[in-house]
């Protein structure tokens, strides 16, 4: 029985994550950034004396026939003189050989990788963008042709004194993690560096500098970047010119940060680079009238959302006079306002409300259930934010294992920047080849009673089955499971087992017995949970975290946020197998 409720557990996770259709089989994060560039335009931003580079995207660019790796053009300039465009690719080596706290910096920002350009062969990049690279045009020249396109050369308009938009928007001590750690990030790729400077120093205060140490080595890189920092620049220098009040609100949406308690600042800004790189082209475009820029501005604005937030913990917390298991929700204030912050919950008739300060995050605890209550009672809940509302299932209630056991996963990966921005908590399904999963069971231990019938006399323990998938071409690295029994915060025992057999326990409680077995596309692992794992009341508080061979995290029964060091807890009610 317990071989067929394995396959089940791998036919479950194979089926749920090709159905989603959203694992990777890389440690990039299971979000990436969009490829990105201006729409169809016959424009392109210019900066005096420099090349022109020229983010190709869009479906009539692909129609060209020298749209391609390496092809060479010739450039008509409209003053007749003749220079020469290249096509290239700058794409992402999604291997990045990060460590702590860089990993978990990544792995919030969905950071794609190291930028590199390939002037070859770089179709089959999974990120980047297509380059055409014109030579610097003369300096009174307005279009240019090339094959059979003809482009006009809108010059960045940078004013010489740097507005008030150009600013860092908050005041950050950008030394400290994780936001150091996400800004470090952020400087090596040349579509977002300037988030970075913007941040730490403001926009354009080392562009010139020869020596500025975030410059990118590839000329090609370097001139991307810069010219993406001049058209944030040159696009905030316009909206303040017509609206400061509005500048400043976009510019602290480009950057945002939240501050959480006892805690420095967490990235939140938008990832969406084709959304930014719309409100620049926007923004830019002289054509635009400037009640329409104003407008786009605030649609911009306002298609932003005024917060998130996350299960954290179902069950792993309890109110000890009164028997009460809180559930704890994270929630994010993305707004320029304080606003209350509440669970409504059917455990709990008024609910008690606090103040979220703006652009802040802050951990809510809510009743969720209650033993005089029936297992219903914990169920769905509102979380609300002033008012904007987000809908939630708490799993509070001790859920039952019965014969054959409880399937607990599959486990899903930490939680990244734009699947909370977008409530998206499919993304974090992982590859069916790194799918984690177990199975909480009752295992016979030897006889009780030597004078009663056989069928009595038999002790049980609870046991928990792992199956932990992975590639055979990755069986050598280090990938380990820990499980965490008992209370958040004060665990009655946290064991971690590793492929290589090796297991470790730390509380004071030890498990009796632990097994590892390798197979060619998993290693499994049984662990006997100590007697006293099981509270008096037959209930079990679990939670389990596993990292993998690429040091990728997953979890159950909730995902975790990159930088939390242990997850929440079901409690699972162990009585129920013998009714």
């Amino acid at each position: 029985m317990l071989g067929v409720m394995l396959a089940r557990i791998g036919t479950l996770l194979l089926v749920a994550t090709l159905g989603w259709s959203c694992g990777t089989a890389s440690d990039a994060p299971p979000v990436r950034r969009s490829e990105v560039g201006p729409r169809d335009s016959a424009r392109a931003d210019a900066l005096p004396g420099r090349a022109v580079v020229v983010p190709l995207t869009g479906r009539a660019w692909a129609d060209d026939a020298w749209f391609r790796p390496g092809a060479v053009l010739e450039a008509r300039f409209d003053d007749g003189s003749i220079g020469a465009a290249r096509v290239v690719r700058a794409g992402v080596d999604p291997g990045s050989g990060l460590t702590a706290p860089d990993r978990a910096a990544a792995w919030w920002l969905a950071w794609p990788g190291r930028w590199e350009v390939t002037r070859a062969d770089g179709a089959d990049a999974p990120v980047g963008v297509w380059l055409l690279v014109i030579d610097a045009p003369p300096p009174d020249a307005a279009r240019v042709t090339l094959g059979g396109r003809t482009l006009a050369l809108d010059p960045l308009a940078l004013p010489k004194r740097a507005p008030a938009a150009w600013a860092p928007p908050f005041v950050h001590d950008t030394s400290a993690q994780p936001l150091a750690a996400a800004l470090a990030l952020e400087a090596r790729g040349p579509l977002t560096r300037w988030r970075s400077r913007w941040v730490t120093r403001g926009l354009r205060a080392i562009a010139d500098a020869e020596q500025a140490p975030d410059r990118f080595e590839d000329p090609l890189l370097e001139a991307l970047a810069d010219l993406t920092e001049s058209r944030v620049a040159a696009a905030m220098a316009r909206l303040e010119s017509l609206d400061a009040g509005l500048a400043g609100r976009v510019a602290r949406a480009l950057t945002l940060t939240l501050s959480f308690p006892a805690r420095e600042s967490v990235p939140a800004w938008p990832i969406a680079d084709r959304d930014i790189d719309l409100l620049l082209h926007d923004l830019l475009d002289r054509g635009t009238t400037d009640d329409r820029v104003l407008a786009g501005a605030r649609a911009w604005l306002r298609a932003q959302p005024d917060g998130f937030s996350w299960v954290a913990d179902d069950a792993g917390i309890t109110d000890g006079l009164a028997g009460t298991t809180l559930a704890s929700v994270g929630i994010a204030n993305l707004s320029e306002e304080a606003r209350p912050a509440w669970i409504t919950s059917p455990a709990r008739e008024a609910p008690e409300m606090t103040l979220c300060p703006p652009f802040s995050g802050m951990m809510v605890t809510a009743a969720a259930w209650s033993p005089d209550q029936p297992a219903s009672a914990s169920g769905a809940v509102t979380i609300s934010l002033g008012q904007w509302r987000a809908q939630a299932l708490l799993r509070a209630a001790p859920l039952p294992v019965a014969p054959p056991g409880l399937i607990a996963g599959p486990f899903l990966h930490d939680w990244t920047l734009p699947a909370l921005r977008t409530a998206d908590e499919r993304s974090l399904i992982p590859d069916p080849a790194w799918a984690t999963a177990a199975l909480l069971h009752r295992v016979p231990t030897g006889p009780a009673d030597a004078g009663g019938p056989a069928i009595e006399r038999t002790e049980h323990a609870w046991a928990l089955r792992l199956e932990c998938w992975r590639p055979a071409s990755d069986a050598a690295a280090l990938d380990r499971v820990t499980v965490w029994i008992g209370l958040t915060g004060a665990p009655l025992a946290a064991i971690t087992v590793s492929a290589d057999g090796t297991v470790d326990a730390s509380g004071r409680h030890a498990p009796a017995e632990a097994s590892v077995a390798t197979l060619t596309d998993r290693w499994t692992a049984t662990i006997r949970l100590p007697p006293d794992a099981i509270d008096a009341d037959g209930v079990l508080r679990l939670g389990m975290a596993r990292v993998d061979g690429r040091g990728v995290r997953s979890a159950w029964p909730r995902p975790l946020l990159p930088w939390s060091p242990a997850p929440g807890r079901l409690a699972i009610d162990t009585r129920a197998w013998d009714r």
